[in-house]
């Protein structure tokens, strides 16, 4: 997909922020293109309804024009949604985010586009992306379906973050019943820096005080940006989720007892 782009000169008005808007785990991404993660923030005092089907513009440094579609993963889903010119299958699940909340963290792989500025959207919630050949190299956002988080995102002050798992499409019950008997009993969790990645803990996976919540792990205060959990399985080695810590915007609350994302 090569996408019209746009002048970086006339750079576009950044979405309202008193209004639903997008997420994006960067705000640049080189021409090659790379992972993305995002999820929609509701400021208002109204809940949002969404699918996983959104849209996808380019500026050409005065207006939006549209540029192609794009299709979401959710985190149990294991894969990594993808972009195309024209409309791709999207499942019909039904999906929000509740007043002052944050809806479900999605993933999606961004093809090669032209340099210039990108908006995706959802409905009317909108987050821009800028492609250009300075972006630095993205992070190699996974989404196993073994090793789920929830909150994905969380507070700079540290959460208590729940793990889940799923089976991969076509696994065997008698398998994904002995991976997840197999998962180590503790995490890594590492940190990005502008030299790579860094440990910063290694935590016990305690039992959720309501087994229908599984496990969790109690993340400590960490710096504003990507963190990764890894815990390692015998039988497909090292799962890495990641993970943000955020400041969280005005009228957001980044609360897991109100949202699972």
């Amino acid at each position: 997909m090569s996408g019209k782009g746009g002048t970086t000169d006339t750079p576009p008005r950044p979405p309202e922020r008193d209004a639903p808007f997008l997420w994006l785990s960067t705000p640049t991404l080189p021409p090659n293109g790379g992972p993305l993660a995002v999820a929609v923030f509701n400021p208002t005092e109204r809940p949002l309804h969404y699918g996983l089907h959104g849209t996808l513009d380019s500026w050409d440094g005065a207006t939006w024009i549209g540029a192609g579609h794009w299709a979401a993963s959710l985190s149990h889903f294991g894969t990594l949604g993808g972009v195309s010119e024209n409309q791709p299958p999207a499942a019909a699940i039904g999906i929000g985010a509740a007043p002052h909340g944050v809806g479900s963290i999605e993933y999606l792989a961004v093809p090669a586009l032209v340099s210039g500025w990108y908006r995706f959207g959802v409905g009317k919630a909108y987050g821009v992306l800028r492609v250009g050949e300075d972006a630095s190299l993205p992070v190699d956002i996974t989404n196993p379906a073994a090793l789920q988080t929830s909150p994905t995102l969380i507070p700079t002050t540290g959460a208590n973050v729940h793990l889940y798992s799923s089976p991969d499409w076509g696994m065997r019950p008698d398998t994904y019943a002995q991976l997840v008997k197999t998962l180590a009993p503790f995490v890594t969790l590492e940190s990005l820096h502008p030299g790579g990645w860094s440990t910063v803990a290694r935590l016990r996976v305690d039992l959720d005080d309501q087994p229908s919540e599984g496990s969790a792990v109690t993340i400590p205060p960490v710096p504003e940006g990507c963190h990764r959990i890894v815990r390692v399985s015998p039988m497909v080695g090292p799962l890495q989720r990641h993970i943000w810590a955020l400041q969280p915007p005005t009228g957001i609350s980044l609360d897991p007892r109100t949202r699972r994302s």
